[in-house]
């Protein structure tokens, strides 16, 4: 199953005002803080507003009753099989939006400048490309869920972020550090990463775009998979 990585070093985002901790040292209120934030600007503030609603994948109720439907085929040819070995063969991953429980990811918590909750940001599927010297490279699709700040768009916010995953290093506390190489976007019939009027999303891929170079494109006419300069 999927590699655990230590604890990061906290960082900030100076653009964003939000400085980001390490999901697994919040407290269960500061938990329940990062999940509402995540929910009010990513699911209520965009996916909501959408032409076709996306969500968080495990809230969708069409993937919920496709993983539903394979659990059930799979348990008939695997009548002692666990949950965890379903999951172990990837049977949970229903698109390219969902979180592949055979991969790592790293949750952060958003704090404002007065030390506030106020959402979160993940990175998710991780794929370890490289390593040197005490670094590994990766690829990985960010999952935001946090303010925009001085931003008119949420998405712009986004790009923000990830400019910035692109341009620095987060450092572990046992001084070894992840490199974010690539970063993938996923591609499935609901998800809105085209640049449309006024949706802000022209603007994260400027952002984006200004650090890396696209090496693989969706059918949207967007990247797929960009990486660092």
């Amino acid at each position: 199953m999927a590699h655990e990585y230590p604890r990061i070093v906290p960082f900030t985002i100076d653009r964003l005002a939000l400085t980001f901790t390490d999901r697994r040292d919040a407290t269960p209120a500061e938990d329940d803080a990062a999940r509402a934030g995540f929910r009010r600007w990513t699911i209520e503030g965009w996916n909501e507003r959408q032409p076709a609603n996306r969500r968080d994948c495990d809230d969708a109720p069409q993937i919920r009753s496709e993983i539903a439907r394979r659990w059930e085929a799979w348990t008939l040819e695997n009548p002692t099989g666990t949950r965890e070995a379903f999951e172990a063969e990837g049977h949970t991953v229903v698109d390219e939006t969902c979180p592949d429980p055979r991969l790592s990811s790293l949750d952060f918590v958003a704090r404002a400048e007065s030390g506030e909750v106020v959402g979160m940001y993940s990175l998710t599927n991780i794929v370890e490309l490289s390593t040197f010297n005490e670094a590994t490279f990766v690829r990985c699709m960010p999952m935001p869920g946090y303010p925009p700040g001085r931003f008119r768009y949420i998405p712009q916010s986004w790009g923000v972020a990830s400019k910035w995953l692109l341009e620095n290093t987060i450092e572990f506390e046992d001084g070894t550090r992840l490199e974010v190489e690539e970063l993938f976007f996923p591609e499935d019939p609901d998800s809105h990463s085209e640049p449309t009027d006024e949706n802000g999303m022209a603007q994260m891929w400027e952002e984006i775009l200004a650090v890396s170079v696209e090496i693989e494109a969706s059918s949207r006419g967007v990247p797929k998979r960009v990486r660092a300069i």
